[in-house]
């Protein structure tokens, strides 16, 4: 099978050769190929030809391009929360940021040689992480009990921006989406906060997503076991489970409403660890989530890291495809 054809065999319940197996691997990939990361993504040959390579030298099911941050010649910088009228979504124009037309130019040219193969995926900063690209984060959360109406204009702001992306990428064929949301997480706000701040646009960006893919995925780094009901209210097809997160747990909360990803420790395992042990917390993965009803792919559980031996990352992927033999 290729991953398009496991991917749409496991969507459709039918038998598969093993689950699908993807990484959060943009870090790795550059290393693989010599490169600092920071290199990478810079220009659109070089984006593409990292995630090409990394689909051919490791065969993974997915591959990544991913914006993170507004830059300061799309978006203006505001220090105080008062100022948040000086942002106005509406103006943002793709025209401005350089690194929108790499990521397009990338992903026409990996469609182009893989396309017919492998799942492409957009990973874009979720509306809250994106706000630190205008906002001091620090601000952001102080105004969550100060100012929240003030928090409400600025993400209602970021979002409209996040919408007009997605309208912009509509003409790559088989897109499907990732939202990472890592501000959202449970480790730096409450269920109530994540409830009324971050539900709220990241369902009404999911469901801008949704008139070209129902293929939407959400990661939220730290502990969200608290939040995973509400992580599922917002609509996407699955969700990517940090480490912390006990898949068990997970499965028992929300199986049944969503696809489960996750969540090979990328640094204790991936990175610390050896073969045998990559291997042996992919099994433990599966035997956790492996049968949760909406079902289940495997993953690294955040962003696997630059210096990763190439050894642990061929064991992810050669024990992922023995599970099911």
């Amino acid at each position: 099978m290729t991953p398009l054809e496991r991917k749409a065999a496991f969507l459709a319940g039918r038998e598969l050769d093993h689950p699908p197996l993807t990484l959060f691997h943009p870090q790795f990939a550059a290393q693989i190929m010599g490169l600092p990361y920071i290199l990478s993504y810079k220009d659109p040959e070089t984006l593409a030809r990292r995630e090409i390579n990394m689909y051919r030298s490791f065969g993974v099911d997915e591959v990544n391009v991913m914006y993170v941050s507004l830059k300061l010649n799309s978006a203006r910088l505001m220090h105080k929360l008062k100022d948040v009228s000086l942002f106005d979504g509406s103006v943002y124009e793709y025209d401005l940021d350089r690194q929108q037309q790499v990521n397009h130019q990338a992903l026409e040219m990996i469609n182009a040689e893989i396309g017919q193969e492998v799942c492409l995926n957009y990973g874009l900063a979720g509306p809250l992480t994106l706000a630190r690209s205008v906002m001091p984060i620090e601000e952001i959360l102080k105004g969550m009990r100060k100012k929240p109406e003030l928090v409400h204009q600025l993400l209602g702001e970021i979002t409209l921006v996040l919408k007009k992306m997605v309208d912009r990428f509509a003409d790559i064929p088989n897109l499907t989406y990732f939202i990472y949301d890592p501000v959202a997480s449970g480790d730096l706000i409450s269920p109530k906060n994540y409830q009324e701040f971050a539900l709220p646009y990241e369902k009404e960006l999911v469901q801008h997503i949704n008139q070209y893919t129902r293929d939407v995925a959400l990661h939220i780094c730290g502990d969200t076991s608290k939040e995973l009901s509400l992580m599922a209210d917002t609509g996407v097809a699955a969700l990517s489970l940090d480490q912390v997160v006990d898949l068990a747990f997970a499965k028992e909360q929300v199986g049944d409403r969503v696809i489960l990803m996750g969540n090979v420790d990328p640094v204790k395992v991936l990175l610390q660890g050896n073969p045998e042990q990559v291997a042996q917390a992919v099994r433990n993965c599966y035997e956790k989530a492996g049968d949760s009803p909406k079902g289940f792919i495997l993953r690294s559980g955040c962003g696997v890291p630059y210096a990763t031996p190439k050894a642990n990352v061929q064991a992810f992927m050669e024990a992922g495809r023995a599970l099911l033999l």
